[in-house]
């Protein structure tokens, strides 16, 4: 028991460390990229930047603001508590109604319908900002740097999706990391339920 669960600390710890640093070493590739092919921010894709006359000081704190917000929010979600139905043997559906609002609930609720409570939507939103905030950033650096290339895949992209596409992308990139952290949640509550019946089945005489 012990050794299992620090097995877990030790896992939770590592993927907190390692989202931690990708995401400020992805946001520093992205201003590197942008302060060698664009230092005057004049072509900055960020609408504060080029349309609210933010300058690069401005730019960097905004960044640093919500990057600590981030990793801050991240943080609740890999170490905070988890409370999941005590019904052993749920479906994903039925697990999802149950975890996300407390009853069963038409399946729509859930690509629709804000879950109940607090401590839920935090640990939502600490998985997905995260992981959207470095997928942006990489995204970023990677078009300076194909754009210098003289290959324009990502700028085509922009250009094609910007701004109404764009939003739609992310909505869609959202519900993806949404689901997927849902798929994670189900697989821990079945491994909490194996280990407890394995842990009732030593116990019966």
């Amino acid at each position: 028991m012990g050794g299992g669960a620090l097995s877990k600390r030790s896992r939770q710890i590592a993927e907190f460390i390692f989202f931690s640093l990708m995401l400020p070493g992805a946001k520093a590739t992205d201003y590197y990229a942008t302060y060698a092919h664009n230092p005057d921010l004049s072509n900055e894709w960020n609408v504060l930047v080029r349309h609210g006359g933010m300058g690069w000081g401005g730019m960097i704190t905004l960044q640093a603001i919500l990057m600590l917000i981030m990793i801050l929010l991240f943080a609740c979600c890999v170490f905070g508590r988890r409370y999941y139905p005590p019904e052993p043997g749920l479906s994903f559906y039925d697990f999802c109604s149950l975890h996300l609002y407390r009853q069963r609930v038409p399946i729509w609720y859930i690509a629709w319908k804000m879950p109940k409570g607090i401590r839920i939507n935090v640990q939502i939103v600490g998985y997905i900002f995260i992981r959207i905030g470095i997928l942006i950033a990489l995204f970023g650096a990677g078009s300076w740097y194909w754009n210098n290339l003289g290959y324009e895949p990502y700028g085509r992209i922009y250009n094609l999706l910007h701004p109404y596409g764009s939003i739609l992308f992310l909505i869609g990139l959202g519900y993806g990391f949404f689901f997927r952290f849902l798929h994670q949640e189900y697989r821990a509550y079945r491994e909490r339920n194996c280990t407890t019946a394995s842990r009732e089945g030593q116990l019966t005489p």
